[in-house]
C-alpha cells in the first residue's frame, strides 16, 4: 500500500508472446490500499500456452517482470 512513483516492466512483460491481453490500471501518482477485493487488482495479463499449466506458467513470469515502486511519504 502507498502511492505509486513509478512502475517498471510492464511494457516488456506485456509484450511477450504468450500474452494475449494486458492492462495496468495504475499510474504514478495514484493511491493504492492493500488489496480487499478482486476489484482493486492493480492490472492484469491473459496468457495463453499449449495447456493450463504453461498459460498459468507463462503468466506469473510476466507478473514477476512487473516492478511497482512507491514514494515514501
Amino acid at each position: 500500500p502507498g502511492r505509486i512513483k513509478q512502475v517498471e516492466g510492464f511494457d516488456e512483460a506485456a509484450s511477450a508472446p504468450s500474452i494475449q491481453s494486458a492492462c495496468l490500471t495504475v499510474k504514478p501518482g495514484d493511491k493504492v490500499e492493500a488489496l480487499k477485493t478482486s476489484s482493486q487488482r492493480l492490472g492484469y495479463f491473459v496468457a495463453t500456452g499449449k495447456s493450463a499449466e504453461e498459460a498459468y506458467k507463462l503468466g506469473m513470469e510476466a507478473i514477476n517482470r512487473l516492478r511497482f515502486i512507491y514514494d515514501d511519504d
